[in-house]
């Protein structure tokens, strides 16, 4: 609403929410359209139905914004000026994370290497192939292309699958990231731990990897499997066995790493092995309900106590 260029509408998508979003939007922001769902079909379902809303609502242009971002009061206006100036169809912003930092997910597929890498560029735009669900502006004739974002992953890779279909079926760079403007992430990390590996760098280069406390590890077991279906989707063999071989590694450093820190290791077991065979079979769709997850850690915790 702050926006120098305002949006025609605001549409929210409102995923089974048990709080008070739906008071506090009817309360505070009558002028949204407030779409809400019958169940949680996690963030990957809120964009697929957001995105198809949108799309029947015949608008040319739609603009997504996940649940922790706020952009900056030009976002917008650049956003559609950087598309007429570029030809692009998806126009994405920088992000800045909370402690100022911009987190480089926006990429350049390499074919060659299977793999991708950030782009390095001072100009107003550049040219991309991956992004995420944090703020870009996408032009309804690449949902007529691609279709709608995968509800199936539930939550966390969404963005980077519909990015790939946009690659595969409209070509490499069909994306403009815009250097001169930024969404603001407002959440803190939730307690990750950035953690090393030999192995890990003697396959990818990069030695970093996370571990995710309990109370969020559900979200991991997402990320774990898509990875897979992603690679999948590219058709890039070799990353996959490179992703088996990481996947196989984490399972057990996370299981060492977590009973040191006095996490629930069997739990965390559990779902990194239900990941790894999903992700080997190539399935999507929820296999870790959050609900069930807290009451089974709930459960757990007052055995132990």
């Amino acid at each position: 609403m702050a926006q120098h260029r305002p949006p025609d509408e605001i549409l929210v998508v409102d995923n089974a929410s048990t709080d008070s979003t739906a008071d506090l939007l009817a309360g505070s922001y009558p002028e949204a359209v407030v779409h809400r769902l019958a169940s949680n079909s996690g963030s990957s379902g809120g964009f697929s139905e957001g995105v198809r809303l949108a799309h029947e609502m015949g608008f040319d242009w739609l603009w997504l914004l996940d649940d922790d971002v706020v952009a900056e009061p030009a976002c917008l206006k650049e956003l559609l000026e950087v598309a007429v100036a570029s030809g692009k169809k998806v126009g994405v912003p920088r992000r800045r994370a909370a402690d100022g930092a911009y987190p480089r997910n926006e990429a350049i597929i390499d074919e060659r290497m299977q793999t991708y890498r950030a782009p390095v560029s001072s100009a107003r735009w550049v040219g991309i192939d991956i992004f995420t669900f944090e703020g870009p502006l996408i032009h309804r004739s690449v949902v007529d292309r691609v279709g709608l974002p995968n509800s199936r992953f539930f939550i966390t890779a969404d963005d980077t699958e519909f990015s790939v279909r946009v690659y595969q079926e409209m070509g490499p760079l069909a994306g403009a990231l815009a250097n001169h403007t930024a969404v603001n992430r407002l959440l803190p990390s939730e307690g990750d731990v950035t953690m090393r590996s030999g192995l890990k760098q003697a396959i990818t280069g990069d030695s970093e990897f996370v571990l995710r406390p309990d109370e969020h590890y559900w979200k991991h077991g997402y990320y774990l499997r898509n990875r897979h279906l992603i690679w999948k989707k590219l058709g890039w063999r070799r990353r996959r066995i490179r992703q088996l071989v990481i996947h196989a590694g984490y399972l057990v450093t996370d299981v060492v790493e977590s009973a040191r820190r006095g996490w629930d290791w069997r739990l965390r077991l559990r779902i990194n092995t239900h990941a790894l065979i999903l992700g080997l079979l190539g399935r999507d769709g929820a296999f870790i309900n959050p609900a069930e997850y807290h009451a089974i850690r709930a459960r757990r915790a007052k055995r132990r106590a």
